[in-house]
């Protein structure tokens, strides 16, 4: 084998091995992107109402994650929702390093409905919405 041509395999299993440690931590720690044709409306009972980030989770379009506005923040400062099995939960807040993501494999924290909350939460699902409310905050969740 010619120099030059050894010189090039080894740079692109250089460059293959690169994009599979890249892809390889895309994979685990799946970047949360924000969900365009989805709007959420948060309303507290002290501050009112107001629009909330809305993400989903990059290959996981069933997973949607929304941050509440600092202003309107008690106790709650993200929610999490699985429009497959129609469930919601309170999870740990996604994390900043490099880019906003939360692990795949990680549920989706306590559920709503759990006796681990100490709020009673009311949730209503429609076609293209989900509500769910306890004594302090409401959420709405719809498409555009």
């Amino acid at each position: 084998m010619k120099r030059t041509n050894v010189i090039r395999l080894i740079l692109a299993m250089i460059a293959l091995g690169c994009i599979g440690v890249v892809g390889a931590y895309i994979y685990h720690f799946r970047p949360l992107i924000r969900a365009s044709p989805l709007k959420a409306r948060v309303t507290h009972a002290t501050f009112g109402a107001t629009e909330a980030s809305v993400y989903q989770m990059l290959f996981r379009p069933s997973q949607i994650f929304i941050e509440v506005p600092e202003t309107h923040r008690d106790r709650y400062s993200w929610f999490a929702i699985d429009l497959d099995r129609k469930a919601i939960g309170v999870p740990n807040g996604p994390r900043r390093e490099l880019y906003l993501h939360q692990n795949h494999d990680m549920n989706l924290g306590v559920n709503l409905k759990s006796q681990k909350i100490e709020d009673t939460w009311v949730i209503e699902w429609d076609d293209r919405s989900v509500t769910f409310a306890n004594s302090k905050l409401r959420i709405e969740l719809g498409m555009d």
